[in-house]
């Protein structure tokens, strides 16, 4: 009987000792593997921090550069429109107020479709890509306000006289002109809207993913 209850004895130690073995190596492979995870994730979250800095490197001088030749665009758009009104307010028949980009038809909104087909807004807050997108849905549609204001401009202003005398008539202007007058004021107004907001983009990107 004793040497039966010695014999389980050291089968129990043996059972003990195997299973205690067995945990201390779960227990190493478990933290071995859990900081593995660990180290990848933030392998991965330096690789997106990283990422993310270029794209707004990226981004953000364009913002500037809509915000500096949008005033531009703006301040010779006021300036002709001045001329304008001033010489009608004296009784003159002038010429009408006319602006062409020389730059291009539009702001440079391909890079949002860039963006979005590279995938790099995935690296931006929800709210930051909302506000990209309004903010090159408005630049747009600035694009789209000038091309139709350029068309009249082409087709229909450039084939009057020199002086445009024949944009007026009985001492009034012409209801087509008056509405492409009309055009240019509302282009100015969306455009001084469209600087505002890529300048106020341009500092909440700024202050939000500051550059090392």
């Amino acid at each position: 009987m004793k040497a039966l209850t010695a014999s389980m004895k050291r089968v129990w130690q043996d059972y003990r000792a195997v299973v205690g073995k067995f945990a201390f190596e779960l227990v190493v492979v478990f933290v071995g593997v859990t900081a593995a995870f660990a180290l990848e994730n933030a392998r991965q979250d330096a690789e997106e921090a990283a990422y993310r800095r270029e794209v707004i490197a990226a981004v953000g001088p364009i913002f500037a550069s809509v915000g500096s030749h949008g005033r531009d665009i703006s301040a010779t758009i006021r300036a002709e429109l001045e001329r304008f009104d001033e010489a009608v307010a004296r009784g003159e028949q002038p010429r009408l107020p006319v602006y062409r980009e020389a730059g291009g038809e539009g702001p440079p909104t391909q890079i949002w479709d860039g963006l979005m087909a590279t995938g790099a807004v995935r690296v931006l807050e929800p709210q930051t890509v909302w506000r990209l997108a309004a903010l090159f849905n408005t630049l747009n549609s600035i694009g789209d306000r000038y091309r139709r204001y350029n068309a009249i401009t082409e087709t229909r202003v450039w084939a009057l006289r020199p002086d445009h005398s024949d944009a007026w008539e009985n001492g009034e202007l012409r209801p087509e002109f008056r509405a492409y007058v009309q055009q240019l004021r509302e282009l100015e107004i969306a455009n001084d809207q469209a600087c505002d907001s890529a300048e106020a983009v341009q500092r909440d990107l700024a202050r939000d993913y500051p550059q090392p």
